[in-house]
């Protein structure tokens, strides 16, 4: 079991790598928090990737909130934080209000290019080529 969690940890690192490089290579990066919380954790014989709540808003975008819904205090923060780290001069309630009545397209692939059936075919692969290494020291 030792052996499958290092795989699982190793793999994990490189899915982290592959997602951050993505994140640049589609220009996805403005204050590097994202980047920054995309992490992976072995839990058992699980591995977890993780990354900031809104991660998968980079992907599929948002839908309209509503012409009613006033944007909160954190999320026009947020927004002026985009607009700085990009170095534009927007006005940040005028954008989150925006994207509330609006809401935004994604970029596809940033994340799709790199989690998909293929990922996971790769990590049965090295598992499974593993335990046939084991089983062969074994007999």
């Amino acid at each position: 079991m030792a052996k499958d969690n290092e795989i699982l940890m190793k793999f994990g690192q490189e899915v982290v790598k592959r997602l951050r490089a993505n994140y640049l290579k589609y220009d996805r990066v403005a204050t590097g928090d994202t980047s920054k919380s995309t992490q992976s954790k072995v839990d058992g014989n699980s591995l977890i990737v993780d990354a900031r709540e809104h991660t998968s808003t980079l992907e599929y975008g948002r839908k309209p909130t509503g012409l009613d819904v006033k944007p909160s205090f954190d999320f026009v923060a947020k927004i002026q934080r985009w607009i700085n780290a990009r170095g534009l001069n927007y006005n940040a309630y005028a954008v989150a209000r925006k994207i509330h009545q609006s809401g935004f397209e994604g970029t596809p692939g940033v994340l799709t290019d790199v989690i998909n059936d293929s990922l996971f075919e790769e990590l049965y692969e090295k598992l499974q080529e593993d335990y046939v290494i084991n089983i062969t020291k074994k007999l």
